[in-house]
């Protein structure tokens, strides 16, 4: 009842679109653009059909929300960065892409200022700007960082803030860290801050078998 009343903010967002919002790990092309492909195995999992197929139909001009490339996820970004400028980035996407959902994940970037504080009001202004124009946020837990034990002691801390963002707004929660703890290497390449994705026979990120289900970009398109 609480995402329909957000919904129901806006009778011009599209229900056939969504916007990703963060960092490198979303802007990869391994993050859900290879839904809209042929390099598809759900592993057998029915009840995800019909989303796919809702999705793909949806267009942002010419392009599906699996494939668009989003003006609120770059490289290097923190949860500010979204924010900044006027018009925001963030602000731009949801004008150019009329979505009725977004997927939210920043903090890799940002734990390195060891500020959770800070963080924590920007996630809020973040997935309060989507839902006052609604939006459905769905707010990620960030992977670990397994580059550097500090900053690595510090994603627990934020991984809290954006759960507690989450449950303050009462909006969808996906622990991605929670998932990618049992997965080999978490789910990381060499770097140890970047998603791993599975590469065999040309594939990628989006087969969802026990063998694409080890490596980082794969588990996050599943969850």
């Amino acid at each position: 009842a609480g995402l329909r009343a957000i919904a129901a903010r806006s009778s011009t967002k599209r229900d056939d679109v969504f916007s990703k919002l963060g960092d490198s790990n979303t802007v990869n092309t391994s993050y859900l653009a290879c839904f809209a492909g042929a390099q598809v195995d759900l592993a057998g999992r029915a009840s995800l059909e019909p989303a796919l197929a809702h999705f793909k139909a949806g267009r942002v001009d010419t392009t599906s929300p699996f494939e668009r490339v989003s003006l609120s996820a770059t490289v290097g970004w923190s949860a500010g960065s979204s924010l900044a400028g006027n018009p925001s980035p963030l602000q731009q996407e949801l004008d150019a892409a009329q979505p009725r959902f977004a997927t939210v994940m920043f903090g890799t970037n940002d734990v390195g200022a060891m500020d959770p504080f800070t963080f924590g009001r920007n996630l809020f202004t973040i997935v309060d700007t989507l839902t006052a124009q609604g939006v459905v946020p769905l707010v990620s837990s960030i992977p670990p960082r397994d580059d550097n034990a500090t900053a690595d002691a510090w994603v627990a801390r934020y991984n809290l803030v954006a759960r507690g963002v989450a449950q303050a707004r009462r909006v969808p929660f996906v622990d991605l860290h929670r998932e990618l703890l049992t997965t080999p290497t978490h789910g990381l390449g060499p770097d140890g801050v970047h998603l791993n994705v599975f590469l065999s026979g040309g594939a990628g990120g989006c087969m969802l078998t026990s063998a694409g289900l080890g490596f980082g970009h794969n588990v996050r398109n599943l969850a």
